[in-house]
């Protein structure tokens, strides 16, 4: 029993076991099993790190021991520890209960009118790796539970239903595999079997502590909150209407009126003197903020004061464990378990029957055991940062002071050394005021110096040499580590603000100036109850127009007019007149996804200058409110698709010609057609010439509604209109000539035709055939269909061709003119093989450093190279773009300079650490500054096509010197476009 210890990796591939009896084998020492009722259970253990076996205790493999009943506990190794000590380089672990992999383990929500805890942990445990084991008989009740972890969740079933948990899991040791694991529940663990411990027997040395300042005789009851709609006025659920009579067989007088409930009996024992010699009550508060019912209330109020209504009291025993070293049965003690003290060495003596609420045991040294008896018990979840619902936490008034413990240990420590250690005074001129832990000629390690108004105190003395890390004078305390309780501060100033690492969970709480948690953010789970800030921007969140932005576009629409001409700048461009931009989806992206404004975009070629030019393919896509979109083109050319999604939004098109290019959205099957509409409420599109020899369809409509007024159809592969899906196209003086189909309706899509003029005869492009209807599609029109011809060769004769990626890798060095160590994670060089590209390096806040530098690479493919050298040769190129989207990870969240550079580099895998990216790069260019989130289309130069040209192009490669400018690039957004004629 408590003979070895299997470990596991993370995998839980067992890997070696650790032994004291078989020479040769890993041995283990300084280890101690804890065990608290319905608490935490936890194990540390200490192994020589020399011995090959040692290498598998590591963090976040698994450590499991046979308990003393024939059954096992498994643990999470969750940190290691690596000291030289008398025993040599050891090293030593900490490990949780398995059980605390349910803090990983979402409860989004759940609920039940009645019914028994078996049930409910089934559900609860559903989808996790824990079973039901053992449970007892409860009587039914309601629970509810909404977004917490599973473990967490099983701490509400313990406060609903009571009863005490235990974890434990099955073992194989033949296969060395967990083969189940289980939570119990019952009414009360261990058993009253009448075991006594007795001074100078089998207890060395016990301690009473009896504390009374939680100590109360009534309690107020608080329960669920509730905001008045139109006052704003907060309440909470009380029990004062609610009547309890002893008559009727309730366990005290409660009348109506009264907001709380005590204990006769208790006031009698603990209650405070008043002046006429009548006894006061000791007054407490009892919350449950989910609680709605006030008899529910009343009596979990009533319940909480039994518990606080008599001092607590714990008994500390340093004790033999009998059971282990003689192997006798009836010595043995469990958690749980009813035992009984006899101390007559005490006065009066003591004679106590109490319950075992904490047990250490030394798993090789039985005689070291440890137990803790009392009237009260722990939370099961007692770590502040590891549960999730704090609003709960504060209620019960249990977590939040958990931090303090291992303070209070930490003091303890200093205060003891304060107390046994010994002090070597010098008073010199040179010295000052010298304390010492041990003569100068005996090593001395500890110091504190006292001179010219400074105290400075260092563990490390080594005489005149001595740096005193930690310093105090009358313009504050410097030191490298403080450890504190409260600290009281008007500000606080600093650089950086580091929590958590090495082992440690990053965790801070925010308060108002009521005590009231308004903010809490930790490594895995955070948010604030009420955010109020000005500008919020993340690639993840709705940017929305302000509201006095409405009606002020209407009447002041320069302010709401974005300009794009082609020889506009999207990377320093602002939509001015001034500093136009270049690209229409540059305007686009810079509209509020939530628009209430009035927004009008200018491509529009001036009167007399020959017309402008657009190659780009345009997304709108997701606009939602009540504002408006204009895109005036009159007098420009438009050569490539515009494509509309999902949109609750009035949309315009105005004016110009609009050809499709003939490229293939991604996803779409097949160039599909020149102005695209899919779920978008109200596109309007009127005076345009729409070309699409290059797609099925000028316009198409796909559960979308559009509206035309004097627009020419020009063209089609298929048809003109094209509508499906239920969507619908309204159509007034329309013309055209080039198609099979003037109109098509499909799938319960509509067209109707009017002409506004006559209403007796409609208006319809020239065709092969005036309409095709399938599928519940159907076609209107007023009095008779009349052929309006309209030709014209599209005087856009420029295409635009796309560059997708199929690699992306980074490869990550040290050298760029001087070295970077950095961080403690980023320590090599090679290939990162992680898809997306970066540039620059990791910022390691913990360190104030950086890591190593990375120049990420994207390559194409090779036959869509050659395709593109093939089709380029002889043409003129009228713009290169680049698209892509800075993900929201590595470097920081702040603008960043992205380059991208030219490669024909072709990665062998097995570059030597002395490659140096940077060798195989050219033609560098900053294409912009972006912070994460950030979606791209940056101008580069033609000299990129003119590499594919060449064939000198094999991909392209985001780099900068700066090895501060950080970014991560998505791979699948990346796409080059080259427009050419």
């Amino acid at each position: 029993m408590l003979d070895r210890i299997f470990l596991f990796d993370n995998t839980e591939t067992y890997r070696a076991v650790a032994v004291n009896d078989n020479p040769g084998a890993l041995s283990f020492f300084d280890a101690v099993w804890t065990e608290k009722l319905n608490a935490e259970v936890t194990l540390e253990f200490s192994v020589d790190a020399n011995h090959p076996d040692a290498q598998y205790v590591v963090e976040d493999g698994y450590a499991v021991i046979p308990d003393l009943d024939n059954g096992y506990q498994a643990f999470i190794i969750r940190k290691v520890d690596e000291t030289h000590s008398a025993q040599g380089l050891v090293k030593h672990a900490y490990c949780e209960n398995a059980a605390n992999e349910l803090l990983d383990e979402p409860i989004r929500e759940y609920s039940t009118a009645s019914d028994n805890p078996a049930n409910i942990l089934e559900q609860l445990l559903s989808g996790t790796r824990w079973q039901v084991g053992t449970v007892d008989t409860f009587a039914a009740q309601a629970f509810s539970v909404k977004y917490k972890s599973v473990l967490a969740a099983i701490q509400d079933v313990l406060t609903t239903f009571g009863g005490e948990i235990r974890f434990r899991v099955e073992f194989t040791p033949g296969n060395a595999t967990i083969t189940g694991r289980y939570v119990d529940l019952v009414m009360q663990r261990g058993s009253d079997t009448g075991r006594r411990f007795e001074y100078s027997r089998d207890i060395t040395s016990i301690k009473r502590t009896g504390d009374s300042g939680e100590l109360k005789t009534a309690l107020i009851g608080l329960g669920k909150a509730d905001t008045d709609p139109e006052t704003g006025v907060e309440s909470r659920v009380t029990f004062t209407d609610i009547v309890w009579s002893k008559a009727n067989g309730d366990p005290v007088d409660k009348p109506a009126g009264q907001d709380w409930v005590g204990d006769p009996d208790a006031l009698n024992a603990y209650g405070r003197l008043n002046a006429d010699g009548s006894l006061r009550h000791r007054f407490g508060f009892f919350e449950d903020a989910d609680e709605s019912d006030p008899a529910n209330l009343l009596r979990k109020a009533w319940d909480a004061l039994q518990a606080m209504k008599v001092p607590a009291v714990q008994y500390d025993m340093s004790v033999v464990d009998l059971e282990r070293l003689t192997g006798y049965d009836h010595m043995k003690v469990r958690l749980g378990d009813t035992v009984h003290v006899i101390d007559r060495e005490f006065a009066p003596a003591l004679l106590v029957e109490a319950r075992v609420i904490e047990i250490d045991r030394y798993l090789n040294e039985p005689e070291k055991t440890q137990i803790k008896l009392g009237n009260f018990a722990p939370e099961l979840t007692d770590g502040a940062d590891r549960l999730q619902n704090i609003e709960q936490r504060l209620a019960d008034r249990s977590g939040v002071w958990d931090g303090k413990i291992g303070l209070g240990q930490v003091i303890d420590v200093y205060n003891n050394e304060i107390r046994s250690s010994n002090g070597y005074v010098y008073i010199t001129d040179q010295d000052g005021i010298l304390v010492l832990d041990r003569p100068k000629d005996q090593n001395p390690t500890k110091a504190v110096r006292i001179k010219g108004g400074i105290v400075g105190i260092s563990d490390n003395y080594q005489g005149d040499n001595t740096v005193y890390r930690t310093a105090l004078d009358g313009s504050g305390i410097v030191a490298d580590v403080i450890t504190t309780g409260t600290m009281q501060a008007d500000r606080i100033k600093g650089g950086n603000l580091t929590l958590g690492g090495s082992g440690q969970m990053g965790h801070m709480w925010v308060y108002d100036e009521n005590d009231k948690l308004v903010a809490d953010f930790d490594a895995g789970y955070g948010g604030y109850k009420t955010l109020f800030v000005g500008d919020l921007k993340s690639p993840t969140v709705v940017a929305r127009t302000p509201s006095e932005m409405k009606q002020d576009s209407y009447y002041n629409p320069a302010p709401y007019t974005l300009y794009v001409r082609p020889t506009g700048d999207d990377v320093n461009g602002d939509g001015s007149s001034a500093n136009p931009f270049r690209t229409i989806q540059r305007a686009i992206d810079y509209i509020p996804t939530y628009n209430s404004a009035v927004w009008t975009i200018d491509c529009k070629t001036p009167s007399g200058s020959s017309a402008y030019e657009y190659y780009e393919h345009v997304e709108i896509q997701g606009f939602v409110g009540d504002g408006y979109i204009k895109i005036d083109l009159s007098g420009s050319y438009f050569m490539g698709e515009i494509r509309m999604s999902a949109n609750l939004q009035y949309i315009e098109i105005v004016g110009g010609k609009w050809r499709h290019d003939g490229i293939q959205h991604p996803l779409d099957t097949r160039p599909y057609a020149t102005i695209n509409c899919l779920r978008t409420h109200w596109v309007y599109l009127h005076d345009a010439v729409i070309f699409a020899d290059n797609a099925d369809y000028c316009v198409a409509s796909q559960a979308a509604h559009i509206i035309l007024s004097k627009v020419k159809l020009v063209n089609s592969k298929v048809s003109a209109l094209y509508a499906r899906d239920g969507g619908s196209i309204h159509g007034a003086n329309l013309s055209g000539s080039g198609h099979s189909y003037a109109v098509m309706a499909a799938a319960c899509g509509h067209i109707s035709l009017i002409d506004q003029n006559t209403g007796i005869t409609t208006p319809i492009p020239a065709a092969s055939a005036n309409a095709q209807t399938a599928g519940g599609g159907t076609f209107l029109y007023n009095g008779s269909l009349v052929t309006s011809s309209y030709s014209e060769t599209p005087p856009m004769t420029g295409f635009t061709r796309q560059l997708l990626p199929f690699d992306g890798d980074s490869w990550r060095y040290s050298k760029i003119g001087q070295s970077y160590d950095g961080g403690n994670v980023d320590d090599g060089y090679g290939w990162q093989n992680d898809s997306d590209p970066m540039q620059g390096a990791e910022f390691y806040a913990r360190d104030n450093d950086y890591g190593h530098n990375h120049a990420g690479f994207v390559w194409w493919w090779s036959t869509d190279l050659s395709d593109l050298q093939t089709t380029l040769a002889g043409k003129t190129i009228v713009s290169v773009r680049l698209r892509f989207k800075r993900l929201n990870e590595f470097g920081v969240n702040q603008p960043h300079n992205i380059k991208v550079w030219i490669h024909d580099y072709s990665k062998t895998g097995s570059e030597p650490a002395t490659f140096d990216p940077k060798s195989a790069l050219t033609n560098g260019t900053v294409v912009g500054t972006y912070q994460w989130g950030d979606d791209i289309a940056a101008n580069l130069p033609t000299s990129f096509a003119t590499a594919i040209i060449n064939g000198t192009m094999g991909g392209i490669a985001f780099f900068n010197e700066d090895y501060t400018q950080s970014a991560k690039i998505a791979l699948n957004s990346v796409i080059m476009e080259i427009s050419y004629k």
